[in-house]
């Protein structure tokens, strides 16, 4: 099994930023690198600035989103 992070944090604490970082430093390293994005939120993926976007901006092979319900 491919080794696995977790970010977990408090909205607006910089999770995303960190990620964006920590992908471009794997990548830069030659590791594959994939995402998963939580939302709690309506679903918006992909879009620019968004953190889907983000996450494939800084180098993330492929980024999946999903949404729990409560």
């Amino acid at each position: 099994m491919p080794p696995i992070v977790s970010i977990i944090g408090e909205s607006k604490s910089g999770k995303t930023t960190l990620i964006e970082k920590l992908i471009s430093e794997l990548k830069s390293r030659g590791y594959r690198v994939a995402s998963i994005k939580h939302s709690v939120h309506k679903l918006d993926f992909d879009k620019a600035g968004k953190d889907s976007w983000r996450h494939l901006q800084a180098g993330s092979s492929a980024t999946a989103m999903f949404h729990l319900t409560r």
